[in-house]
């Protein structure tokens, strides 16, 4: 089966995750998506605002409807920095992806892979997929990749836990099931909020 692997922190899934997944699918006919969850992203210069199982459940409330998406924990499980290398090979030793994977980069990551821990490597294992995000402009990726003509959708997580923080509206930018999950956890609340 034609796998692509998405990583992320994921804090929270939105639904421009969801797009660019779903967009994948259909203009490179991949039959599965496999998003990994972050443990923690050696690119972020901070820990995820959400802990690991908040943030792997509000994953598989987001993508309960859809059988080509399929969750992995195996990031979180392993509970140390994630590294792409070391899930790729993971993942390829488990025998559960048979066929050369991809792996969906966002071009706003263009610029710094060439530091991700063994990107030759990475480059060998895998397709590289490359989607569109907003404000990133036009990527210059010297490595052999894919460009996928997705909708750039302009929402981040990041704008979401600051939407929350303060106060304003994001129910539409996360399935229904985040945004009940988001309201129940208090997830990323001021630290002052009663909890």
């Amino acid at each position: 089966m034609r796998t692509a692997l998405f990583g992320g922190t994921f804090d929270p899934v939105h639904i421009g995750h969801l797009m660019m997944a779903d967009e994948v699918l259909h203009r490179l006919s991949y039959e599965r998506i496999r998003f990994v969850p972050a443990h923690v992203a050696p690119h972020k210069a901070q820990e995820p605002c959400a802990g690991p199982d908040d943030r792997l459940a509000m994953l598989r409330l987001a993508t309960a409807e859809r059988e080509e998406f399929v969750v992995d924990p195996w990031e979180i499980e392993h509970g140390e920095v994630s590294y792409t290398i070391r899930t790729l090979r993971h993942l390829l030793a488990s025998g559960d992806i048979t066929e050369r994977p991809g792996l969906i980069i966002g071009e706003d990551l263009v610029d710094g892979f060439d530091r991700w821990r063994e990107a030759d490597e990475i480059e060998r294992l895998a397709d590289l997929v490359l989607v569109r995000r907003p404000g990133a402009g036009a990527p210059r990726f010297g490595r052999r990749h894919q460009l996928v003509d997705n909708v750039p959708i302009p929402i981040s997580a990041t704008g979401i836990r600051e939407r929350v923080r303060k106060g304003l509206p994001y129910r539409y930018l996360v399935t229904a099931e985040v945004y009940g999950y988001i309201r129940h956890r208090r997830l990323y609340q001021p630290a002052s909020a009663d909890r």
